[in-house]
């Protein structure tokens, strides 16, 4: 039972430690959007890009299992981040969008931007 268990921790620890990460981020003050910037994982190389505005969010991503694109308006999704993990998920279908890592620092910034 135990080595079952650990398989399954250990499953679920190797998947999110490969997920890309949040590389950079910045403000568009011109067009009022939080633009971040997600690279691949255990690389540089730029895989796609986030972008929050105080009505919704846009994504593009093309990161090995974290494929896909769409607009969604912030009143249909829930944004959470738990253990370096930053994610956008349905309210409704509870359909996970998308999973990047993001460090606590990071997603401060990112929270203060969505406070606004």
């Amino acid at each position: 039972m135990k080595s079952i268990l650990s398989s399954i921790l250990s499953l679920i620890v190797s998947s999110s430690s490969n997920l890309p990460y949040v590389s950079h981020y910045s403000y568009d003050f011109q067009h009022g959007w939080l633009n971040i910037i997600v690279s691949e994982y255990n690389s540089k190389k730029t895989c796609g890009d986030i972008r929050i505005s105080n009505n919704e969010l846009q994504y593009k991503l093309f990161c090995g299992k974290e494929n896909g694109k769409g607009m969604i308006p912030l009143s249909k999704i829930k944004l959470k981040y738990e253990k370096d993990i930053f994610s956008a998920q349905s309210i409704i279908s509870e359909k996970i969008f998308f999973s990047v890592k993001c460090t606590q620092e990071q997603y401060r910034y990112i929270e203060k931007y969505l406070k606004k």
